[in-house]
């Protein structure tokens, strides 16, 4: 996964600047400066992060997609063997430096609202007017995705907390009962000057259809499966009213 030596040497961002003839000092509208790779979970290989840093959205479906690999492995479909180990460490590290440090009590995650980004350790301010707390619905969605695929790799019931937590916390609560207006931003503390409400529709509209596809997904969610055999054991995940529960999405009822 990944190329540490990047491009005839040149790191791959590097590499492509030079080729769309972009002046060294130019900075991607969605950087805080020139060069800011960690932004994009780019400052390192990932089996040398330390942190979980950048946009967190981006940083969970890293974590999605590199646990996503190491369950092929459990279906014979890929082998990490020998360094298995290791990558489950560096999973399992981020993930940890996530949830002890970074994370919101209802699961939230990207305190800086100029980037949507994580913020440094214990950066977990109450609302944006205070400088944090953007906690963006689609990197909650994000959260649970990447503790879904944990789960298939190790079965531990802290990934499920977490998913739970982010479920009724920071997922359900960012649709309104209708369904028809939306959060894009989760604050745990409102105010005159950033007020938070629900919109119908977003200029950057990914919260909404990500709503719909993670309830689309609830079969999964709801529980894990373990060992791809006829009838593998079913773990409950989340604990929830398996027949009285439903979510109305104008006239499609999701039950």
């Amino acid at each position: 996964m990944g190329n540490p030596s990047g491009v005839d040497g040149q790191h791959f961002y590097d590499s492509e600047a030079e080729a769309r003839g972009d002046v060294p000092w130019k900075s991607p509208n969605s950087f805080p400066r020139a060069k800011s790779y960690w932004y994009s979970q780019a400052h390192q290989p990932i089996l040398q992060q330390q942190t979980i840093e950048g946009h967190a959205v981006r940083a969970m479906y890293l974590l999605t997609a590199v646990t996503d690999t190491l369950c092929l492995e459990q279906l014979g479909i890929h082998t990490f063997a020998p360094e298995r180990a290791q990558w489950f460490d560096t999973v399992t590290r981020l993930w940890n430096n996530m949830v002890d440090r970074k994370m919101y009590i209802t699961g939230g995650i990207g305190a800086v609202k100029q980037w949507e980004s994580f913020g440094i350790d214990y950066f977990l301010p109450q609302g944006t007017d205070e400088g944090g707390c953007y906690s963006e619905t689609c990197a909650a969605i994000g959260v649970m995705m990447a503790a879904e695929r944990l789960l298939h790799v190790g079965l531990d019931s802290r990934y499920a907390d977490i998913m739970e937590s982010c479920l009724y916390n920071s997922v359900m609560t960012s649709m309104s009962l209708d369904g028809k207006e939306f959060t894009y931003v989760n604050q745990l503390a409102s105010s005159g000057q950033d007020k938070s409400a629900r919109e119908e529709w977003f200029d950057c509209a990914c919260c909404p259809p990500n709503l719909t596809r993670l309830f689309g997904s609830w079969a999964a969610i709801y529980g894990t499966m373990l060992q791809p055999v006829a009838l593998p054991p079913m773990f409950t995940s989340i604990f929830m009213p398996p027949l009285n529960w439903r979510l109305l999405w104008g006239r499609t009822r999701l039950r």
